[in-house]
Parts: C-alpha cells; structure tokens; sequence
C-alpha cells in the first residue's frame, strides 16, 4: 500500500499520522467520482488497487459512526466505515494557488519593470563617447 494519500496535494502518511483511510471503491460510477474528486487537474489518473484516501477528505456525517466522536470517547476509529455512496468532499488547494498566486506576482513585477526601462531615456554609443572625450579635454 502506498505510504501517502493519493489525493492532490495531500501529504497525509499512513504510518505516521494513524489517520484511518479508505481505498477506492470497485464500482466504476463511484470510483469515476472518487478520483474527479480526488485528482481533478489529472483527469488520465487512474489509482492502483492500493491507492488510498485519507480521513481528512471525508465530513464526519459521511460515516455510518462519526470517527471525531469514537476518537473524542477514547474508541478506535480504524473500523469506522463510510456510508454507501459517499464521495470525498474535503480538500484544500492552496499548494497550486499559492503557485499561480506567485506566477502573478512575477508578472506583475515585471511588468512595472518594463514600463520603467520603457519611460527612462535610451543613452546612445555616441553620448557615451562624446562624454569621456570632453572629460580628457578637460584634464
């Protein structure tokens, strides 16, 4: 089994974190939503039997016995189960719009860049030259 969950930009480990995870269902209209869900800039991915989601992307009423109750009463949750028909819902994509957030920034910056070179005026080879010649005249 994968050591991570598979969702997009999830970090999730299964071994250290204890969380409780669900592998994708078998039935292929259930499965088709799972990973819509779970991956929707990858709409070629398709998991391996052993790809997992973790607890983190279902809302506790997608249980048949709320897991953050089993936990707050000192209960294993590794046996809660989802509900029939439950999708994952609960994901966060900051990674990808800190990244276009970045980009913009970038653009921006180059662009008031840009129009700074653009205002100043463009010295010539010729005043470049004429210059030092007039300051050995004067020496």
């Amino acid at each position: 089994m994968p050591l991570y969950c598979s969702a997009e930009d999830c970090t999730n480990c299964k071994y250290y974190s204890g969380r409780l995870v669900h592998t994708y269902p078998g039935e292929p209209t259930q499965r088709k939503l799972w990973i819509r869900a779970a991956r929707p800039s990858q709409p070629n991915w398709l998991p391996s039997k052993s790809d997992w989601l973790c607890r983190d992307h279902f809302a506790d009423e997608d249980y048949r016995t709320n897991p953050t109750l089993l936990q707050s009463l000192g209960l294993p949750t590794k046996h809660a189960r989802l509900k029939p028909g439950v999708v994952p819902s609960l994901f966060t994509r900051t990674r990808k719009q800190q990244q276009l957030d970045v980009n913009e920034e970038k653009r921006r910056r180059k662009e008031i860049i840009d129009d700074l070179l653009g205002t100043l005026p463009q010295a010539t080879a010729t005043d470049t030259t004429s210059s030092t010649t007039d300051k050995t005249k004067q020496s």
